[in-house]
């Protein structure tokens, strides 16, 4: 990890929550995982009606990082927006709660994006219906830093990256970009409205090529319908 004055920089991880009994504890234990440890972990539940919130809060009970909160269920753009509200740190990481991460991938975006002196800390992904992908070991993978000009065009190239840059998950992203948006309510994608703005406040983006990041592609989700 890069030494320097901003190193124990507190850290938000935000899962939004619902009907994932199935999945809920991969998610949660690779982010308790993380070789970065200075974390809070928001853990919002959206009013789910399986055993989802009740998972949640066993590990609640065994690490106080975690904090569970509990709603009627709303939508993921309403989750999204509580989640920066309660976020009292200056960096968000955001992880969907059927997705699992590297164990280092927080200390890796952190560290990118104080080498670059960054907004937002992007790394690669992996798409599948695995549950437990072996991250490979990786060593002097390509490290790409840009302004934001350069990010908004990568989101229209239509391709693996503009997908990774459009989404709001494997990112370290600056808390301050989110002063004055909001997430649009009732929208699904919701994550690709946002982006543009974020990419667009950024002065620089820092992307590695390094995968961190899996992407877990069930039959019932969104893009699977």
């Amino acid at each position: 990890m890069v030494k320097t004055e901003n190193c124990e920089a507190l850290v938000s991880v935000i899962i939004p929550v619902y009907n994932v009994e199935n999945n809920i504890s991969y998610c949660i234990e690779s982010v308790l995982r993380q070789t970065y440890k200075n974390l809070e972990i928001l853990i919002i539940d959206d009013g789910s009606t399986d055993n989802s919130y009740n998972i949640c809060k066993k590990y609640a009970n065994n690490d106080n990082r975690i904090k569970v909160i509990h709603q009627e269920n709303h939508g993921i753009s309403y989750v999204r927006n509580f989640g920066v509200k309660l976020a009292k740190v200056n960096y968000i990481f955001w992880i969907d709660s059927d997705d699992y991460i590297k164990e280092n991938i927080i200390e890796k975006l952190y560290e990118n994006l104080i080498k670059c002196d960054a907004d937002i800390s992007i790394c690669d992904f992996i798409k599948g219906s695995e549950t437990d992908y072996i991250f490979p070991d990786s060593n002097n993978i390509a490290v790409e830093c840009f302004d934001n000009k350069r990010g908004l065009e990568l989101i229209y190239k239509n391709d693996h990256y503009s997908f990774i840059m459009a989404a709001s998950w494997a990112k370290l992203i600056k808390k301050d970009l989110y002063n004055g948006l909001q997430y649009p309510d009732g929208k699904i994608f919701e994550d690709i409205y946002m982006s543009h703005h974020l990419i667009n406040k950024c002065k620089k983006i820092v992307f590695t090529k390094e995968v961190m990041y899996y992407y877990y592609q069930w039959p019932e989700s969104i893009l699977g319908k």
